[in-house]
């Protein structure tokens, strides 16, 4: 058992240096590429409409676009549209004709992601004005006239609203209650069968009790998911107030607004099948079908939705990555209510543990193998990891992931052989609160981590 273990951690290592050493495909949060104008153009006639390509798919109802002249006055712009070249671009016409002159050009967008990113850049026209030949004058000593100042303006600037305290405190309770929720059902479908010598009565009674535990979670989860539509739109709108279109347009029109229907369906879905379970035991297989829902619809509303080239694939990572997270870190919570604390018997504590700890095992290794491949797609390159934000952030994520699977190695190889006492059961008590403990930090690092944008391409 020994060797086959140092194998599998060989193994990981070997798929660690192999994924993060080779290039990959990467996306930021929607960023510039180039316009019609071009940044600091001059052109000689006024351009009929202004057109910008992105780094991923625009949200066409998150995406603004103004035009001012040098004096600061607003130009009339007709409608953001689709732009016949393709799905990165957009197209904004200009209404009438542009005299001579400075302008500046203002954009803020999103894309699936929900992310918003802004900048501005300038042009100039100069158009040739014809006119009468008049007399030739005197010649008349005239100093230079200096050539026009240009304005040099950033492409582009990031959105830091994504990152303000309180969108991660909500993000944050947004996914300790999802693993929560999808915890549940993997402690009452992987872990309570496994558990040898515990009767059908006791089995029933840990699934009764973290059933009524899991509805306050869904219940939740679907308040900060309502915290987190207005947050959203506060972020894209810049304003405070509720605007009931922009709100209906957010949520109807948007593949942001489609993920987060979807997970607030599932959500839904989850609170309704714990609430059954107090009466009908297949109210679980609703909750289950629910989970499975809200881990898919998560990925979908995340970096992984904006991955135009690889997007099943990065979809697909990430919904494994959150049932691995929750198959863990959720079933972990589980056992510390339902089996572990005051009162409890030796004996139903470590029937549970035992069952438990080669499904974390498993579970584990989902974490670790899907969280590299997001680390080969979003990085795309070793020195990422180091020299991008993206990248620092997770790498504190990885050390707390390093730190936690020490803990649980520790219960596996030295508190759970010795389970059956009393002693035992405090010692993994204080052992498990800790791993939840720093299972915590790991979900609010993760808060960040998903707002943090990528590393561009």
């Amino acid at each position: 058992m020994n060797r086959l273990r140092r194998a599998w951690l060989a193994a990981v290592l070997t798929l660690c240096v192999a994924s993060l050493v080779h290039p990959a495909i990467a996306w930021a949060h929607a960023h510039l590429k180039k316009s019609v104008p071009g940044a600091k153009s001059t052109l000689d006639s006024s351009p009929p409409a202004i057109r910008l390509w992105f780094s991923e798919q625009p949200e066409l109802s998150f995406t603004k676009v103004t035009l001012a002249d040098s004096a600061g006055v607003d130009v009339a712009v007709g409608a953001v549209e689709k732009d016949p070249e393709g799905p990165m671009a957009v197209r904004v016409p200009i209404v009438g004709t542009l005299g001579n002159g400075l302008y500046t050009v203002s954009w803020k967008t999103a894309a699936a992601d929900g992310h918003p990113s802004s900048g501005k850049f300038s042009f100039r026209v100069a158009a040739a004005v014809a006119a009468a030949a008049p007399p030739v004058p005197m010649p008349v000593a005239v100093a230079p006239t200096p050539p026009p100042a240009q304005i040099s303006t950033p492409a582009e600037t990031r959105e830091p609203s994504a990152l303000t305290p309180a969108f991660i405190v909500v993000r944050a309770i947004s996914f300790a209650m999802l693993l929560s929720v999808i915890g549940a059902v993997a402690f009452r479908f992987v872990v309570l069968p496994r558990a040898i010598g515990l009767d059908a009565s006791a089995s029933d009674d840990i699934a009764m009790r973290i059933a009524s535990f899991a509805t306050g979670a869904s219940a939740l989860f679907l308040l900060a998911a309502l915290a987190k539509l207005y947050l959203e739109m506060r972020m894209l709108s810049g304003n405070a107030a509720m605007d009931a279109e922009h709100l209906r347009t957010m949520t109807m029109s948007t593949s942001w607004g489609s993920a987060w229907r979807a997970q607030l369906l599932a959500a839904l879905g989850a609170f309704v099948g714990f609430m059954v379970v107090q009466r009908i035991a297949a109210g679980w297989w609703l909750a289950a079908l629910s989970a499975i829902t809200l881990a898919v619809a998560s990925a979908f509303g995340g970096h992984a939705a904006s991955a135009e080239q690889v997007r099943t694939l990065a979809v697909a990572t990430d919904a494994l990555h959150i049932l691995g997270a929750a198959g863990w870190m959720g079933s972990l919570l589980w056992l510390v209510v339902a089996a572990v604390g005051p009162g409890r018997s030796a004996s139903r504590v470590a029937s549970l543990v035992h069952a438990f700890s080669p499904v974390a095992l498993v579970f584990a290794a989902i974490i670790a193998v899907t969280g590299l491949v997001s680390a080969w797609l979003r990085l795309g390159q070793l020195s990422a990891l180091w020299s991008s934000g993206y990248g620092q952030v997770l790498l504190v994520k990885l050390a707390l992931l390093a730190v936690l699977a020490f803990i649980g190695f520790h219960n596996w190889q030295r508190v759970r052989p010795t389970l059956g006492t009393d002693e035992a059961t405090v010692r993994l008590e204080r052992s498990a609160k800790l791993e939840l403990g720093v299972g915590l930090l790991i979900i609010v690092v993760t808060a960040i981590l998903v707002a943090t944008p990528t590393p561009a391409s």
